[in-house]
């Protein structure tokens, strides 16, 4: 996690979801101040019970004038994004100077608009999310995130549903009703 002091104040977009989730509870940890943004005023409230500060419904107009007011005059200085689109754009221009915008997504199917230039202009930098090809720096990720899990530390979210609703699980998958991850079993 890009994080540099406890002063951070980091926007976590599909906070709901698998990695989102997670991410929500990581910079909570670590003492950040967390604003959380879900596609529903129901995930909104269960990223805010993850720890978030604030936490908001992307999809309500306004939103982004709700994190301002929220936020009190401090400045995003991490976005960690997994939706892309309009909403990556907007999140874009919440960022300060010297912020940085972590690419973990694209829930919304649609890239953000965003000129190199402005990122230039802004002082902000793009950082796509990379999982490491060693095996062991993946094992480390791997034992790292069990241990949190078990510990209780991170509250993985896990929808556990029959293989033989399998086409009910794609649906609510496509209609972005779900949170977190999505398992099927026998």
């Amino acid at each position: 996690m890009p994080l540099r002091t406890a002063d951070d104040v980091v926007i976590v977009t599909a906070a709901a979801g698998g990695l989102g989730s997670l991410f929500v509870q990581e910079a909570t940890e670590l003492g950040a101040t967390v604003v959380a943004l879900a596609g529903s005023t129901r995930k909104a409230a269960l990223a805010r019970s993850l720890g978030a500060g604030v936490a908001f419904d992307y999809q309500r107009p306004g939103w982004t004038a709700d994190v301002r007011d929220a936020l009190a005059g401090r400045i995003p200085t991490v976005a960690l994004d997994g939706v892309d689109g309009a909403v990556r754009r907007a999140v874009f221009e919440l960022l300060g100077r010297g912020g940085r915008l972590v690419r973990f997504g694209w829930a919304s199917g649609a890239p953000a608009q965003i000129d190199a230039r402005e990122f230039s202009a802004r002082d902000v930098a793009e950082v796509p999310a990379r999982i490491p090809q060693q095996p062991d720096a993946l094992r480390l990720l791997e034992s790292t995130a069990l241990e949190k899990a078990a510990s209780g530390a991170w509250r993985p979210r896990v929808d556990v549903l029959p293989l033989l609703r399998a086409s009910a699980a794609h649906q609510a998958l496509e209609s972005r009703a779900t949170t977190g991850k999505v398992v099927l079993v026998r």
